[in-house]
């Protein structure tokens, strides 16, 4: 399928240019032929999708893209719990072979799905768009840290070809769960020019390639879990690079990507997903207010995912400057389960970084958890900086803030340390 990479990748750069009448003008053909596709070789999304077509016929009715948000909400319990009724029982022969995969379980049990080939097709290209508009090197050794079990220290996994458009590039991968002092030690012996990694991972490498002889990187490209302003900059000061930031989901494919012009902009990868960002309700959310991100998948004929609820929180932001039609996310909160419910009902998404806890509590890893409606508690791991914990100036901090809606957290009553000194402060 080398002349399909080829004329995809050819398609993206031509359709992040269009405006957002034509990008919708494009995706509907194949949000129909997906919709038709799910509804015949599925028993779950035969009734599902009956409002989409006249007469419920999902053959030859005519498609009623109006009807789209009668169409019920996928969750990932919906898909867990009842995986062969979502799984095709056959599909297009030019969607290629099917795959099986795991995903890594970070909201709870890993799901099991399945991918058509052409999904995985649309993601390759997806990201071979980004190396183009971010400047990467192809030619050079690129290192992965990412599940995979198989990839074991010392050795990791090696093959040539990272880039579809670079063959000779050599990859490197190593399995995530490797301890930080060997993911060191390997990059030092492989001395990749550019490095792809969670976020989570990347943190203590920071960390630990202070001590000596430090890494050096062309690029560090990030994916699956928010990154921090903080942990980007650390990142570009320890390793002399640029931070290029990716968001996605293994079921559902590459989802957005930072725009080569504003590094706090995501452009959503429309011509692989059709993306909702939905309220409670279901109803779609206002520009810059924080909604579940519901994509529907424009290539996964094998386990169509149709208004699919990822599990995680955004919020859009206006047209970008850059020029670019692709929708552009201003903000990619994390996961719905880390939403707290305050008094009266509204929802908030904690950021540690953003209450300023870094400033008054010294520490490298956190954990925010709430109670009740009114206690909440801080668990953390100390970073023994040389800085003393002061939770009576993070209580006045907090007290002098402005109710905002973005951050209404307010302690109801004193702080204090419980457990083991000062590693669990309470609200």
């Amino acid at each position: 399928m080398a002349l399909l990479h080829q004329l995809f990748l050819d398609s993206l750069r031509a359709t992040q240019w269009y405006d957002a009448d034509k990008l919708l003008s494009f995706q509907l053909p194949q949000i129909e032929r997906m919709c038709r596709h799910a509804a015949s070789a599925t028993s779950a999304y035969a009734e599902r999708l009956r409002p989409l077509f006249r007469f419920g016929d999902s053959q030859s009715g005519k498609f009623r893209f109006e009807r789209w948000r009668d169409i019920p909400i996928l969750t990932r319990r919906d898909l867990a719990t009842n995986i062969d009724a979502f799984t095709a029982s056959s599909t297009p022969e030019a969607t290629g072979a099917v795959r099986t995969g795991t995903t890594s379980g970070s909201t709870g049990t890993p799901l099991a799905y399945r991918a058509s080939t052409l999904m995985d097709i649309a993601s390759i290209c997806q990201n071979e768009r980004v190396y183009e508009e971010h400047d990467f090197d192809l030619f050079p050794p690129f290192a992965s840290i990412r599940l995979d079990p198989e990839a074991i220290y010392p050795e990791g996994k090696r093959r040539k070809g990272w880039s579809r458009s670079a063959p000779s590039g050599e990859l490197g991968v190593l399995n995530l769960h490797t301890p930080v002092e060997q993911q060191l030690a390997w990059l030092k012996e492989f001395k990749p020019t550019h490095l792809h990694v969670y976020p989570s991972v990347l943190e203590p490498l920071i960390e630990a390639n202070a001590i000596d002889e430090p890494l050096r990187f062309e690029r560090v490209m990030t994916f699956s879990e928010v990154l921090s302003p903080e942990t980007r900059r650390a990142a570009e000061a320890a390793f002399d690079c640029k931070v290029v930031d990716c968001y996605g989901c293994n079921e559902g494919g590459f989802i957005a990507w930072q725009c080569p012009v504003h590094e706090t902009v995501m452009h959503i990868a429309a011509e692989s997903n059709f993306v909702e960002l939905l309220d409670e309700q279901g109803e779609p959310v206002a520009q810059g207010e924080l909604g579940r991100v519901v994509l529907t998948s424009l290539h996964n004929f094998a386990m169509p995912l149709i208004r699919y609820d990822v599990g995680d929180l955004a919020a859009f932001g206006p047209p970008c400057s850059c020029g670019r039609g692709l929708p552009a996310l201003s903000r990619i909160a994390g996961r719905t389960h880390s939403v707290f419910i305050l008094p009266g009902g509204r929802r908030l998404v904690p950021d540690a970084r953003d209450l300023a806890f870094f400033e008054f509590i010294p520490m490298r890893q956190f954990q925010f958890v709430q109670h009740t409606l009114n206690d909440f508690e801080l668990r953390y791991v100390p970073a023994h900086d040389g800085r003393e914990t002061d939770p009576a100036g993070l209580l006045a901090h907090l007290r002098r803030r402005p109710k905002t809606t973005e951050s209404p957290l307010l302690p109801r009553r004193g702080i204090s340390a419980r457990g083991i000194p000062a590693r669990a402060i309470t609200f």
